[in-house]
């Protein structure tokens, strides 16, 4: 039989990297409203895509910048400038990790009250 040996250096490493990614997981966490929170869980069932240098993130409730601007039929460009100056899409999306996260359902009911 095989002697294992203990190298401690190899097993302080790896509580390093465990410790550092349970406090990323925590620093994420911490930067989703709290209205938002409890949407993430479940399996992921969604695609990532990448459009004109921009890669989106596609979930079934939620979705990036590329779809929002796809069903306003407005450029990207345009639909940042809306987000960040006019303040009437307050509540249908979040800022996560530098880009923009739509919850579908309220950007849908958002949307609708935008045609009545």
């Amino acid at each position: 039989m095989k002697k294992i040996e203990f190298n401690l250096a190899l097993f302080l490493g790896y509580c390093v990297i465990g410790i550092a990614i349970v406090i990323a997981g925590i620093l994420i966490s911490n930067r989703v409203p709290p209205d938002m929170q409890g949407h993430f869980t479940g399996h992921f069932s969604g695609n990532i895509r990448n459009n004109n240098d921009e890669i989106s993130l596609e979930l079934p409730d939620f979705f990036g910048i590329a779809t929002a601007s796809s069903y306003l039929a407005i450029p990207s460009h345009s639909l940042f400038e809306l987000i960040r100056y006019s303040g009437e899409m307050q509540g249908t999306f979040t800022e996560l990790g530098g880009t923009y996260i739509f919850s579908r359902e309220r950007f849908l009911n958002w949307l609708e009250s935008q045609m009545h």
